[in-house]
């Protein structure tokens, strides 16, 4: 009976809005416990109270499904760093907002493999965001050359090939697992190389 009267609610406009975003926050709950493979939409529908049918209304298959979760990780992911970006001042600021990331710190490594392995489509979402923040990075570095908060000798078209490597390195499950280490961990350590480099500079002032 609770479940018919949810569903005589469902109509056209607020209505159908508000329950296929209960339907992708509940998918992504789902998903952060079981991965993307074993979430079951029996599951999905006995979490919000309806139908497996009700869920169908809105979504044509579970990959479907999937790709609106991931969609709305990435707009919120971009939602933030652009906040960040814009609240940033300096070189350095700049550079944390880009590297700075909600996704990081949402989902684990194993679910990024999974991501990675079972569902390149998806990926490719992620690898075109990553992408375009790297063009993003590339402009704040050159920014930094010319404001003088960064050594002038750089070489933006170096630093290119080398954001390229380390991107690929950083967002590859197998690295990321080998080492025993997050996405968020990865970046802040990338960036922490960048800014600082190899050399022990105490030691080199003592």
């Amino acid at each position: 009976m609770i479940k018919e009267t949810i569903e005589t609610k469902i109509v056209s406009g607020v209505e159908y809005l508000d329950l296929r975003e209960r339907i992708i926050q509940s998918a992504s709950q789902e998903i952060l416990k079981y991965g993307f493979r074993k979430f079951t939409i029996d599951d999905l529908a006995s979490n919000l109270g309806i139908s497996k049918k009700t869920i169908y209304k809105y979504f044509n298959s579970k990959n479907e499904i999937i790709s609106s979760v991931l969609d709305n990780y990435l707009e919120m992911d971009m939602s933030t760093r652009g906040e960040l970006l814009a609240a940033s001042t300096g070189t350095a600021e700049k550079l944390q907002a880009m590297l700075s990331s909600s996704l990081q710190t949402i989902v684990p490594t194993w679910l990024l493999a999974e991501l990675q392995q079972y569902f390149p489509e998806e990926w490719d979402k992620c690898d075109s965001v990553v992408q375009s923040q790297k063009v993003q990075i590339i402009n704040i570095f050159k920014e930094g050359i010319q404001s003088g908060e960064l050594r002038p000798e750089i070489d933006p078209a170096l630093l290119d090939v080398v954001l390229q490597a380390s991107t690929a390195a950083i967002l590859d499950y197998r690295f990321l697992t080998q080492h025993d280490l997050t996405l968020d961990q990865a970046l802040n350590k990338f960036l922490n190389l960048i800014f600082y480099g190899i050399i022990n500079q105490s030691r080199n002032e003592g």
